[in-house]
């Protein structure tokens, strides 16, 4: 019963990892979809990485007109980057994880920099939407590291059992049942 409930806990480690690496693909898809939407001029947008969002702003300005280009390609090496976090997090690559925590930290940091600037209540709901991404990326990381932990123990249990195993093959080599001395010659 007890293997069972471990297998269980393990399984939810691995699903927690696969968890907060689509959170962070969920983010770099989501961030391609912005850069679209704001290239083809349409208002419409959906919660995702603020920093992209700024300068995809800023591109369609007419004074950044010649940096137009530069600044969208900007913005596809941050969604590029948060999809490689992704990538690298889904096979359970701890740093990956940090860096993509790292980046959407100080994207969050952005954004509560606005809020104080002047209360506004979308503002504050992409506050929360962005708290929420973060906590969930947070999970997979932990989860990461736990099963990092459950992987190094079991590496050493069957190093143990390795080293026992030999002790006894060598102890056994030299024992003979059919000897009248039945203790074992080492």
């Amino acid at each position: 019963m007890a293997d069972s409930v471990d297998r269980g806990e393990i399984q939810g480690q691995y699903d927690a990892v696969a968890s907060g690496s689509r959170w962070l693909y969920l983010l770099a898809g989501v961030g391609v979809f912005n850069l679209i939407i704001r290239a083809l001029r349409l208002d419409f947008i959906i919660y995702s990485i603020y920093f992209t969002d700024l300068l995809t702003i800023a591109a369609m300005l007419p004074r950044f007109a010649a940096s137009r280009i530069g600044l969208f390609s900007f913005c596809l090496v941050i969604i590029g980057l948060f999809a490689l976090c992704g990538y690298f997090a889904r096979r359970r690559h701890r740093w990956a994880f940090i860096a993509g925590i790292a980046l959407y930290g100080l994207d969050t940091m952005l954004l509560f920099s606005h809020l104080f600037a002047g209360f506004d209540l979308g503002l504050a709901l992409n506050i929360l939407v962005h708290l929420f991404i973060l906590y969930r990326v947070v999970v997979g990381a932990v989860a990461a590291w736990t099963l990092a932990r459950i992987d190094r123990e079991d590496r050493l249990l069957e190093q143990s059992l390795a080293r026992s195993r030999a002790q006894v093959k060598h102890v056994m080599a030299g024992y003979d049942p059919f000897d009248d001395d039945s203790s074992p010659r080492a």
